[in-house]
């Protein structure tokens, strides 16, 4: 049962409040219904109250500074300020102390009881928070870990959370990547879901075997296992990597998963923990480069990197500007020029050329438009798969080569789309201000932000006529509509409709009905 103080020097008002409601019903349990604020203030030292009515305008210590002393002292105790109508500019002063609400005199019963009730309920709601927190404390210390490590979030709550011995100890990550041997086919929405079980469960066996070692710290991502070793010098080193060796190989025999290790470096200080754990990424994605080694350690990355940064970037900046340029027919030619020379060359390192490849689609998804890449980005765990599971070039090949399909039918989709929505604004942008005799077609694609021979082929494109043809048509149909006026004159229709001579409106109009606008009205007035 929540508490109740009701305070304010207006003693009808006060009984009232605190008599004629039956509080009980809503779970409330009156301490006290006082009249100035100062003893308010001595009822709170002594009852403690969850929620307190306080008025305004009151001796001694009013509402405003009543509430000042509680945000200070006590602030998880809900207040409601009572105040009249003409002292409501000065009850903004309560809301920039995040009072929990206000009430406005006269009030009903009614309004009192729902904004009490109101208050309740939210403190019924931060209790129950923070019993979720005390009871997922093990979640929350992994969380403070992961905005440690990945985040480079530092500050002493974290720091004591996380159980760190010291912020001058030196630091070592390690990130544990595994994936399924045997579900590469499946649905991508099923993969993810694997993914988190997978997680959950490895990193309980992980714990389990890691637990006799000091000094460990891990938390999980999706699937992905990372571990901070703490040292209190660099020369405690020795034995990380055989301690996660040994993980791996008795894991291998529990679990159908493939299993890959990348290690950072150490460092010195808290402060560059995340560059240990960048590193650790680096040679994680490296480890395909390696074979069957299941523990990769960024020195050993390092050594294959020059030769595969070389040849990725000449791809990838030929690939990519091709997709930026909207030339889809030189990305095909690159890319077949990439796996010719590929071929020439005799590559044997097969794991080293799938993850090229990776990170050329990856790259090239990038290049297009967001909407394509929003499109295109969740068949790549599905990518991966399917190319780990190819055993030669030409299998990878093929792999890649119906993955550029896809994006440059993706792309030639929505540049057709984006292409007929710049035509219809163009148009509509006509059909407003077509009565300007003066309108030209850069005038247009000045409103539509491109240029006026890109524009001109557009309107070859997808009206089949020119843009001045386009133009006229629209003229000609309010010049229609004029004509059946008898109250607009004939001299001026041609003008009404946007052309600056009669000479040259009848000249349109005859070629474009076969009547002159004259023998038109006569026509359509009978």
């Amino acid at each position: 049962m929540n508490k109740l103080l009701i305070a304010d020097d207006d003693e009808i008002i006060c009984r009232g409040l605190s008599k004629c409601i039956d509080w009980e019903k809503y779970g409330l349990d009156i301490v006290g219904a006082v009249y100035d604020g100062e003893v308010a203030l001595q009822y709170v030292e002594r009852y403690k109250p969850d929620i307190v009515i306080v008025d305004i305008n009151m001796p001694f210590v009013d509402g405003i500074e009543f509430s000042y002393i509680m945000k200070e002292r006590y602030p998880e105790i809900k207040i409601i300020i009572l105040t009249a109508h003409k002292e409501f500019e000065y009850a903004k002063h309560a809301i920039a102390l995040q009072v929990f609400s206000y009430i406005t005199k006269p009030f009903s019963n009614q309004e009192v009881i729902e904004t009490v009730v109101n208050a309740s309920k939210e403190i019924e709601k931060e209790k129950q928070r923070r019993k979720d927190i005390t009871a997922n404390i093990s979640a929350i210390r992994e969380k403070y870990l992961e905005d440690l490590i990945v985040n480079g979030v530092i500050d002493d709550e974290r720091i004591e959370m996380c159980n760190i011995a010291s912020k001058d100890s030196h630091f070592q990550t390690a990130i544990l990547y595994f994936e399924s041997l045997s579900s590469y086919q499946r649905p991508f929405q099923e993969l993810a879901i694997d993914s988190v079980i997978n997680a959950r469960e490895l990193n309980d066996k992980i714990k389990s075997r890691l637990e006799k070692y000091t000094n460990l710290k891990m938390f999980s991502i999706i699937n992905r296992v990372v571990i901070l070793k703490e040292y209190k010098s660099k020369d405690e080193h020795a034995g990380f990597e055989d301690h996660l060796q040994n993980l791996i190989f008795s894991l291998k025999n529990e679990v159908d998963l493939l299993i890959f290790c990348g290690i950072g470096r150490i460092y010195h200080g808290i402060y560059e923990i995340h560059f240990s754990y960048n590193e650790a990424i680096k040679a994680l994605e490296e480890s395909y480069n390696f074979g069957n080694k299941s523990i990769v350690l960024y020195e050993e990355s390092q050594q294959n990197s020059a030769e595969y940064q070389v040849k990725l970037q000449i791809y990838k900046n030929k690939i990519c500007g091709a997709i930026q340029g909207g030339n889809y027919e030189s990305m095909e030619v690159e890319l077949l020029n990439m796996f010719e020379k590929v071929k020439k060359s005799r590559m044997r390192n097969i794991p080293f050329f799938k993850v090229m490849m990776v990170e050329l689609i990856l790259s090239s998804y990038k290049a297009a438009e967001e909407e394509v890449y929003a499109q295109l980005i969740g068949e790549v765990g599905l990518l991966v798969r399917r190319l780990m599971q190819a055993n030669n070039l030409l299998d990878i090949e093929r792999i890649v080569s119906d993955c550029f399909k896809k994006l440059s039918d993706c792309l030639e989709s929505r540049n057709q789309s984006e292409n007929r929505q710049v035509v219809k604004l163009a148009m509509n942008y006509m059909k407003k201000d077509f009565d300007n005799p003066d309108l030209m077609l850069k005038d247009v694609a000045e409103k539509v932000h491109i240029s006026a021979n890109y524009l001109s082929s557009l309107f070859k494109r997808f009206e089949d006529n020119s843009f001045i043809n386009c133009l006229n048509n629209i003229r000609l149909g309010q010049a229609k509509k004029l004509l059946v006026n008898r109250e607009v004159k004939m001299y001026e229709v041609a003008f009404r409709s946007g052309f600056n001579s009669s000479q040259y409106f009848s000249s349109c109009f005859k070629k474009s009905t076969g009547m002159t606008p004259s023998e038109y009205r006569q026509k359509y007035l009978k």
